[in-house]
C-alpha cells in the first residue's frame, strides 16, 4: 500500500480518449458537485442510556433508532430515539410499544439525577468502598500460590523419576515392564504439569482482570468526586462507562402518562443511611428532576 503523496505522476505518452481541455472541465465541475461528503455512518455510536433504559410496557432494553434527512440547502439533521429492542421484532415476543422517547429528552435528566448523586458524600464512600474490595486480590493470590507449589512438587517428582529411567541398570529384572510403568507416571506427571500451568494461566488472567477493573472503577470515582468539572471534557465512551457504573437500570413513564418520561433509577451501589440502604431514585408525575428527587430506603 501507498500513500498518494508517493505516487509518481508523469505525462503519458498515449492519445488521450477526450481532449485535455475537457478533461480538464470536467473534473472541475467534478470538485464542485461530485464529491462525497464525509461519510455520517458511524458517527455518534455512543448513547448514554442503551440498555440501561426499559421499556414501560414489556420491561426490555431500549436501544437508539435514528432518524436522518438532508434539507435542501444541503445540510444534514439527524435526531435520536430511544425505541424498545422488541418493537421490530418479527418474530418471537414482540411488544406492541411504538412511542420513541427523545435522547435530547432523557439524557439530560439522568445526568442531573447523577450530579444529585455523587454530590452525596455517603454514595460517594460507598462507591470508595466497593474499590477497596475490588482491588482485594488475595483470595485469588493464595490460588496461585497452591498451584504453583504443587507444580513445584510435580515437577521434583518428574525430574526424580527420569532419573530412575535413565539409571535403571541393563540388565535389572523385568526392565522393559519397569520401563513400561515408569514411563506411564511420567506421561501421568506431565498431564497434571499441563492442568497445572493452565490454572496458574487463569489465575494470573483473573488477577489482571481484577487489577484492570479496579483501576476503571478508581478512575470512574474520581471522575464522580469531579464531575461538574470533568463532565463536558471526558468523551462519549467515558461518559458513557461513568453512566453504567453508577446506575443499573432506569424506568420511564409511557409517553400517555405523565409530561416528564422519567421515573426511577436503580443504583449499582446501595448507600447504608440510618439502618437502610438506598437502592433507588424514584420521580413523581409531572415534576421537574430538580423537585422530587427523593431517597427510598429498604430496612435490612
Amino acid at each position: 500500500m501507498k500513500r498518494n503523496d508517493d505516487y509518481i505522476l508523469t505525462e503519458g505518452q498515449h492519445k488521450g480518449i477526450v481532449s485535455e481541455e475537457v478533461w480538464e472541465k470536467a473534473h472541475a465541475k467534478r470538485l464542485r458537485t461530485g464529491v462525497k461528503q464525509p461519510s455520517k455512518i458511524g458517527r455518534d455510536r455512543v448513547h448514554l442510556l442503551s440498555g440501561l433504559l426499559k421499556c414501560p410496557v414489556c420491561g426490555s432494553p431500549m436501544y437508539t433508532n435514528k432518524h436522518a434527512w438532508t434539507n435542501k440547502d444541503g445540510t444534514y439533521k439527524e435526531i435520536y430515539y430511544y425505541v424498545c429492542s422488541r418493537n421490530r421484532m418479527v418474530r418471537g415476543k414482540h411488544c406492541e410499544y411504538k412511542a420513541m422517547l427523545k435522547k435530547t429528552d432523557i439524557e439530560p435528566m439522568v445526568i442531573e439525577a447523577i450530579r444529585e448523586i455523587v454530590r452525596n458524600e455517603e454514595y460517594a464512600q460507598a462507591i470508595k468502598k466497593r474499590i477497596g474490595v475490588q482491588i482485594d486480590t488475595k483470595a485469588v493470590d493464595k490460588e496461585l500460590e497452591g498451584y504453583q507449589a504443587k507444580l513445584k512438587e510435580v515437577d521434583l517428582n518428574k525430574t526424580r523419576l527420569e532419573r530412575e529411567i535413565d539409571s535403571l541398570p541393563v540388565d535389572a529384572k523385568y526392565r522393559e515392564r519397569k520401563l513400561h510403568d515408569m514411563t506411564l507416571r511420567l506421561d501421568s506427571l506431565y498431564d497434571v504439569i499441563v492442568e497445572l500451568e493452565e490454572k496458574i494461566e487463569d489465575a494470573r488472567l483473573r488477577r489482571d482482570a481484577i487489577k484492570q477493573q479496579a483501576i476503571t472503577l478508581e478512575n470512574i470515582y474520581k471522575i464522580m468526586v469531579n464531575f461538574d468539572c470533568v463532565y463536558n471534557i471526558i468523551n462519549d465512551e467515558e461518559k458513557r462507562n461513568v453512566v453504567t457504573a453508577l446506575i443499573k437500570e432506569i424506568e420511564i413513564y409511557r409517553n400517555d402518562e405523565s409530561e416528564y418520561p422519567l421515573k426511577r433509577i436503580g443504583l449499582n451501589f446501595p448507600v447504608f443511611k440510618d439502618g437502610g440502604e438506598v437502592t433507588e431514585l424514584l420521580w413523581d408525575k409531572g415534576n421537574t428532576v430538580e423537585c422530587v428527587l427523593q431517597m427510598t430506603r429498604k430496612s435490612n
